[in-house]
């Protein structure tokens, strides 16, 4: 066997950063991702992908072709799910829902959207007679329909710009869902004609330019989702007239300036995505009283300052994760008393970290890392007293407090942290004196990341019941022990990292295989 001593042996672990996007997602993502389908007064036709779904609808979940009958043949009688019955039977007017004026218009802009189709889709049962003459594009007739009320298109790589004057004859329409596509070009100005609009999700698509600010116009909106574009400028005050407003998304495109105070006066808010912009300033404190939110997002930003008091009583979600925030972390985030997530790494909070996380009941993720966050200096014993508290937190599955000085020893109490733990991260800590036994009570633990520390003494022989272990990192330490055979009863070990310490001995066989 090779010598401890004479081979500096390692196991990488990659260091994790666990960053939402959608949340944790994420997320929460925009919420209506489904089929992508096309409504005109209760008809609709019913988009997977590129292709057409065979399906019959239940009136009741939107669909106007009542009473729904397939011939043998499949083709239908009454506005069945078919091509023909949409395309055929609804469009000769057999639908007692239809009561447009102007059926001709109607009709015209349906074949035209006929002809853009250039996939069978899933089902195969596109028919071979159909037009491909102008594939990929949104037909400026479709815009034309002033019955139209749902347009659910996402998915489908469709390319182009949306007509300025979209909303010109589309008074009645209330979704736009047009995400996941290759749409380019500014956003409509003439938006904000949509008056009745409740869901605008243009996400995930090549949009440039300014986000308009007659949007702010649209008193029915409820949820605004324009993340993954190329938009740029700064939000404006107008959004603050979206009172009816519960979800907004902009994160993912190149958003400047500050936050606005107005944002505020939403009071229907629950879920605020603006992360990964280039905003700046302070958060406005009123967003804090916000009483709806469930999830606010603002990672990777260059936004700055104190945290002020926190009201949130129904956040479940905070993202703060990669700005420059300082100060201490304050002891009111405990008013937050349904927060599930907390990411406040790769900021300059500073001062200890607070026992008031402990009362967090419902806490699964706590990331800390990279800050400059401290030890309790006020106990005598310099260990990190805010472990205590955490063992209250009995969800709680992922914590890192990495790259931050705590100067402190790990206490006994680590162990009476959450057997639902699968991440403990707390590497280039400073901590000192050894690990403690008990942290072998941490069964579901699979990362254990401790190293660039000054931690001593000898691993404890507890970790082997550490069952579910995949990832050991201790290296950069000052560990001594004669022999790790206990560590082969780990099955799940993967990958061990032990280099730049003092541990003699030979290498288990069992360890030797895991060793780059």
């Amino acid at each position: 066997m090779a010598s401890l001593t004479a081979k500096r042996y390692s196991a990488t672990i990659r260091r994790r950063r666990l960053f939402s996007s959608t949340a944790s997602n994420g997320s929460a993502g925009p919420m209506l991702r489904r089929r992508a389908r096309l409504f005109v007064r209760g008809r609709k036709l019913l988009f997977a992908q590129t292709g057409i779904m065979d399906e019959t609808f239940d009136p009741d979940k939107g669909v106007s072709c009542r009473n729904p009958a397939l011939m043998d043949d499949g083709t239908a009688t009454q506005c069945g799910s078919t091509i023909d019955g949409i395309l055929g039977s609804c469009l000769n007017g057999t639908s007692s829902a239809m009561t447009t004026t102007n059926i001709t218009t109607d009709q015209d802009a349906l074949l035209a959207l006929r002809a853009r189709i250039t996939s069978q889709g899933p089902h195969q049962i596109l028919l071979k007679n159909w037009s491909v003459s102008s594939p990929g594009n949104i037909p400026t007739e479709i815009f034309n329909i002033s019955s139209l009320e749902s347009i659910f298109f996402q998915n489908n790589s469709l390319s182009g710009s949306i007509p300025d004057n979209m909303c010109q004859h589309l008074q009645r329409l209330k979704w736009i869902e047009l995400s996941g596509n290759k749409l380019n070009g500014q956003i409509p100005s003439s938006t904000h004609n949509c008056s009745q609009l409740q869901l605008l999700d243009l996400s995930s698509n090549y949009f440039t330019g300014f986000i308009p600010k007659k949007i702010g116009t649209l008193k029915a909106l409820e949820r605004l989702y324009l993340s993954w574009n190329s938009l740029e400028g700064e939000i404006s005050k107008e959004m603050a007239n979206l009172t009816m407003l519960k979800e907004l998304d902009v994160g993912y495109n190149s958003i400047t300036g500050a936050i606005p105070q107005e944002i505020s006066k939403l009071r229907n808010l629950e879920l605020l995505y603006l992360l990964v912009n280039n905003l700046t300033g302070f958060i406005p404190m009123q967003i804090f009283n916000l009483s709806q939110i469930r999830i606010f997002s603002l990672t990777r930003n260059k936004l700055s300052g104190n945290l002020p008091r926190m009201g949130f009583p129904n956040l479940e979600e905070l993202y703060l994760a990669e700005n420059n925030f300082w100060g201490p972390i304050p002891d009111s985030i405990s008013n937050c008393s349904k927060l599930k997530i907390i990411e406040f790494a790769y900021n300059n909070f500073a001062g200890s970290i607070p026992n008031s996380f402990g009362d967090l009941r419902l806490l699964e993720i706590l990331s800390l890392g990279a800050n400059n966050l401290t030890s309790d200096y006020s106990s005598s014993s310099s260990e990190l007293s805010w472990i205590n508290s955490l063992a209250n937190c009995k969800h709680l599955r992922i914590l890192i407090v990495s790259e931050n000085p705590l100067n402190g020893f790990l206490p006994n109490s680590i162990g009476n942290l959450s057997t639902s733990l699968q991440q403990l991260s707390a590497y280039n800590c400073h901590l000192r004196g050894s690990i403690p036994d008990e942290i072998g009570n941490l069964s579901s633990l699979i990362i254990l990341s401790l190293f660039t520390n000054q931690l001593s003494g000898m691993p404890p022989i507890t970790m082997k019941n550490l069952e579910n272990l995949q990832g050991l990192d201790l290296h950069d330490n000052k560990l001594s022990k004669n022999s790790l055979d206990y560590l082969c009863v780990l099955q799940n070990l993967a990958e061990i990292y032990l280099g730049a310490n003092q541990i003699s001995g030979s290498i288990p066989a069992c360890i030797e295989m895991l060793l780059l």
